[in-house]
Parts: structure tokens; sequence; C-alpha cells
């Protein structure tokens, strides 16, 4: 059984609160029962990394628990807006 730290299960629940921001985009995330932490998915498709930097700068990351073969991050507008997400290129 893995064991996890504070900061590990509080990055989860913020993961959790970005992603229902982010659900008309493609992006969901899914809690490992009982555990407080997960995964985030892009349509589907299981995210290595999730980032959010927003236009004043501020940038937020999440790792899957569970690996991933992508890398995801949010697109805004020239107004701040979330508008989108966009796979990284490799």
């Amino acid at each position: 059984m893995r064991s996890y730290t504070l900061v590990q299960c509080l990055m989860a629940r913020v993961i959790a609160s970005q992603c229902e921001i982010s659900c008309d985009f493609g992006i969901e995330y899914k809690e490992q029962e009982g555990s407080g932490i997960g995964n985030v998915y892009y349509n589907g498709q299981l995210v290595k990394t999730f980032a959010d930097k927003n236009k004043d700068g501020r940038v937020f990351t999440f790792q899957s628990v569970d690996g991933g073969e992508i890398v995801v991050h949010t697109v805004y507008d020239e107004n701040g807006k979330l508008i989108g997400m966009e796979k990284a290129k490799n």
C-alpha cells in the first residue's frame, strides 16, 4: 500500500477543483477510492502532467499517480478567459 503526504493529498483536492472548471474542455479528474489522490484524463486518455499557466504568470501543475503518456496545458484568450486545453508537442 502506498503512503501519501499531506501535500500530495491537498494537491489532489486542488486539481479536482481545477478539473471541475476545465471539464467542458475534456479534462476529468478521477480520485482513487479512499486515497485522496488520483489521475487526470484528457478526452479519456491518462495525462502524465497537467499544467495551468494563466496570463498573470501563475502556474499550477499536477502529475497523475499512475503516470500517463501526454502533457496537457490550458489555453487562455487575450482577456485571460480559459478557452481550451492543448496537448503539448513532444
